[in-house]
């Protein structure tokens, strides 16, 4: 838990790289903020951009917990986990170059690549800078409630149990997905197997600015079905599908930013 004495991470708030490979690109300084606006032709990169940003994040979170709760003292020790990450975010890896990110904390993080593989990591945090939650990239895979009905019907025929069981093979489940995904449907499905209570404003502010026409107070997994339904005040119980897709992705984008 966070003390007086503590600051969280924070998210980003300069990203810069100087790449070639599948992605090719210089951007020395890009500032981001809380709501940013990407725009570009079809693979242009703005994907890309956020998945590095979500790599990084992941990254210094991930340092700050092996350094807290580990003892971590040599980064070089990090370099086969970021790698394994690396790998996880993009198919066909061959980046050369520099990523580099500068956090709210005033952590930042560089990261040298020579043809997909790191060479070296240089981060740089404030003592009284902790780890926080587990920072998200949320990808059209992702996007709807009726999406960890497939997610959990592939986990099911690959015989995979939590991520957190002994003996989970990340490696058969990466054939599938992409590690991004797997971290966040694994995240939200911990808050969905217990019943996730949507708080009453939250609740009236689906209703009366974005115009649901199904009431949704609580998604929960049913054991049964092993997929995701929601229910209203009243008790009903319907499946995420009778939702519209618009109306799952504001859902799911609400709990996972503020759960």
């Amino acid at each position: 838990m966070e003390t007086k004495s503590e600051k969280q991470m924070g998210n980003v708030d300069l990203f810069s790289c100087d790449l070639k490979g599948f992605y090719t690109a210089s951007l020395p300084k890009m500032t981001i903020n809380k709501f940013n606006l990407l725009v570009g032709t079809n693979a242009s990169g703005k994907s890309v951009i956020m998945k590095f940003v979500w790599f990084l994040t992941t990254s210094i979170n991930n340092t700050l917990i092996a350094q807290k709760e580990l003892g971590l003292k040599n980064f070089d020790d990090l370099i086969p986990s970021m790698q394994a990450l690396l790998d996880g975010t993009f198919i066909n890896n061959d980046l050369t170059g520099n990523i580099y990110a500068l956090l709210e904390c005033k952590s930042d993080i560089n990261v040298v690549l020579e043809n997909g593989k790191i060479k070296s990591i240089v981060i740089n945090c404030p003592p009284n800078v902790t780890y926080g939650a587990q920072p998200i990239y949320m990808s059209a895979q992702t996007r709807l409630l009726n999406s960890f009905d497939m997610y959990l019907t592939v986990k099911k025929y690959m015989k995979l149990g939590k991520m957190t069981d002994p003996g989970f093979d990340l490696e058969e489940l990466l054939k599938t997905y992409r590690i991004y995904d797997i971290f966040f449907f694994e995240k939200m499905l911990g808050y969905y197997e217990k019943g996730y209570k949507l708080k009453a404003d939250l609740v009236k502010t689906l209703k009366d600015n974005y115009d649901f026409k199904e009431e949704v107070s609580e998604i929960f997994l049913n054991q049964a079905t092993n997929s995701l339904y929601y229910r209203n005040s009243s008790g009903i119980e319907k499946h995420v599908s009778c939702l519209s897709a618009g109306e799952q992705s504001l859902v799911n984008m609400l709990i996972s930013s503020n759960p």
